[in-house]
């Protein structure tokens, strides 16, 4: 039998985030003051009237998060290789079993 999925009740309340520098990778407006984020995603940057106003229109009073002097990077994973490590990688014989 399958597990069932839970709910985490958090990832209903929309966030505000606030910091000094938050960079948006967008030409046109490259920083901005805060960024509103609802159910895991990045719905308004500019602002924050701007963000505070596209949260009302969720119809749930967000949370206030501020990280103060901080720089965010939005979405930014970093995908950083070994480049040593992976050429040594590649020399190795790979003995694992065949896949499926």
């Amino acid at each position: 039998m399958r597990p069932l999925a839970t709910y985490d009740a958090r990832d209903s309340r929309p966030i505000i985030v606030t910091a000094e520098s938050i960079i948006t990778v967008d030409d046109t407006a490259p920083t901005a003051q805060a960024m509103l984020v609802f159910r895991g995603l990045v719905e308004a940057v500019g602002t924050l009237d701007h963000v505070q106003d596209k949260a009302s229109d969720l119809g749930v009073e967000p949370e206030l998060v501020d990280f103060g002097k901080a720089t965010i990077v939005p979405g930014f994973i970093d995908p950083h290789a070994h480049p040593l490590m992976f050429g040594q990688l590649l020399s190795w014989v790979d003995i694992s079993p065949n896949k499926v």
